[in-house]
């Protein structure tokens, strides 16, 4: 009798035992773990025009994947690399430990110096501990004005006005009677030449 007993308890056990792992794994096929990609924002620089050669480069990562302890991933790496530079390094702090989802949020800031005038691309890249895709890229363009200042013809030195002057010339009013008396002796003398030689030429054609 008592082995009777022994084996309907035995039996009842594993049987409840099997109905609870039947549950378990009904339960955990129906919602099974899913992993999300990591979510990066970028929040500077954005696409737009800077007037200056220094922009700070600033992002949120946002990651979600959970490991079967119950811990975050976190980011193995993150690097930044302007148009065709080698990558730089991003550092990397946690600003939040959990947020409203579930996930952990993580900022990564630095500083883009000495950028030449003209359209750059950023390309930030990642990978987390699940081998987690971090990407994203902005395009941006530096435009610093120039430290020349520009021409301005009304503020030019440069008169447009005629100089004053003989004959709109810069030469004094005295050299310029001095030159016109010289002219004038000149005409004057050489008509008087003029004058006698032909008188002389009539006086050589009457001689016999």
């Amino acid at each position: 009798m008592k082995i009777i007993l022994v084996s309907i308890v035995t039996m009842l056990t594993l049987l409840f035992s099997a109905t609870l792992g039947i549950q378990f794994i009904t339960t955990t096929r129906a919602n099974p773990i899913v992993y999300q990609e990591p979510k990066i924002t970028v929040l500077s620089p954005s696409q737009e025009v800077y007037n200056t050669s220094c922009v700070p480069l600033n992002v949120t990562i946002q990651l979600f994947g959970y490991t079967y302890s119950g811990n975050l991933e976190n980011i193995q790496w993150l690097n930044y690399s302007i148009d065709t530079e080698a990558p730089t390094p991003i550092p990397v702090s946690y600003s939040s430990a959990y947020d409203t989802v579930g996930s952990s949020i993580l900022s990564g800031s630095d500083t883009l110096s000495d950028l030449p005038n003209g359209l750059h691309n950023l390309v930030i890249q990642g990978k987390t501990d699940y081998n987690g895709t971090i990407y994203a890229s902005v395009n941006f363009t530096i435009n610093v004005p120039s430290q020349n200042p520009s021409l301005n013809p009304a503020s030019s030195n440069t008169s447009l006005t005629q100089p004053s002057g003989f004959l709109g010339t810069n030469l004094p009013m005295t050299y310029g009677y001095a030159i016109v008396c010289t002219a004038v002796i000149l005409t004057v003398l050489g008509v008087g030449l003029l004058i006698r030689f032909k008188k002389y030429k009539l006086q050589t054609q009457r001689l016999p």
